[in-house]
């Protein structure tokens, strides 16, 4: 005869203690959900000492702690430093965002510094977080402090003076980079005086019309002629826009109609930054 069992099930209330998000504008909605973050071992094992559990998220990560447990033990109250490594694993994420542009970048986000919830001293990352270190890429550290005047822990947060609850949520603000845009039209046809006859027009960007320079008769690399035109502002990069802009030609008595094309918008992969005067812009060929 088959032994009766009993099964036990144990319910335990977790509560979030730290939530870390990383924002970029360069994304639709504003979620930036190409870091890899992780604890390094020795934060791995004081949050296993301490009862936290970490969850990553799309966009950041979470601390949690079991909200039953029996937080008023003084050794909570304690100082500590919990250190998450990161790396970016976007290649293009240095073209489309607005950091120093140069390879092997190492920056360190502290929950001591910044302001409005930032992990940083300024409004969005920049040069000032970089340290030195010999790496590949883009990575760093996300360094979270425990303390009296900033405490994650539940028992220490009742020991000291009343925190407000968006204390446990912070930020990892990324702008995106702005570059001119420039137009490389090109055709076997073409001919110095024919290009005078183009124009861009009503190129519009999330409701802000941008104005191009008039054309200028250039060559590509193969030799075939070409006419180039130079946004007079730049533009801010997105993954996706709300846009349009077109390429008109003059009506001209042997030709009838009227030539319009549409013009594709930048992208990450067509930046370059201008090695004498250190601008950032968008070269994009279009075949006429």
């Amino acid at each position: 005869m088959q032994e009766p069992y009993t099964t036990f099930r144990h319910h335990l209330q977790y509560a979030p203690v730290f939530e870390c998000r990383v924002l970029h504008d360069y994304f639709p909605g504003g979620q930036c959900r190409v870091l890899e973050i992780s604890p390094t071992p020795e934060t791995s094992a004081s949050l296993s000492g301490l009862g936290l559990l970490y969850r990553p998220l799309p966009d950041g990560f979470l601390l949690i702690a079991n909200a039953s447990r029996d937080w008023a033990n003084p050794v909570y109250q304690r100082p500590a430093v919990f250190d998450f490594s990161f790396r970016v694993k976007d290649p293009q994420f240095i073209r489309y965002t607005n950091i120093p542009y140069r390879s092997g970048q190492f920056h360190v986000f502290d929950s001591q510094t910044g302001v409005d919830g930032a992990l940083h001293p300024g409004a969005f990352v920049d040069e000032v977080s970089l340290t030195e270190a010999d790496t590949d890429g883009i990575g760093g550290l996300i360094r979270v402090r425990h303390e009296a005047n900033a405490p994650i822990l539940p028992g220490a947060r009742e020991a000291a003076p009343p925190v407000p609850e968006t204390s446990r949520v912070r930020y990892i603000r990324f702008l995106p980079r702005e570059a001119y845009v420039r137009y490389l039209f090109y055709s076997k046809s073409l001919d110095e005086e024919a290009t005078k006859n183009f124009f861009v027009e009503n190129f519009v960007i999330n409701g802000v019309l941008h104005m191009f320079t008039l054309p200028r008769h250039t060559s590509m690399r193969d030799g075939s002629p070409a006419f180039e035109v130079l946004s007079q502002n730049p533009i801010s990069l997105r993954q996706s826009y709300e846009a349009q802009g077109f390429l008109r030609r003059k009506r001209m008595n042997r030709l009838p109609f009227e030539y319009r094309k549409l013009l594709p918008m930048p992208r990450p992969e067509n930046l370059v930054q201008d090695p004498q005067n250190g601008l950032y812009i968008c070269n994009i060929p279009v075949k006429l």
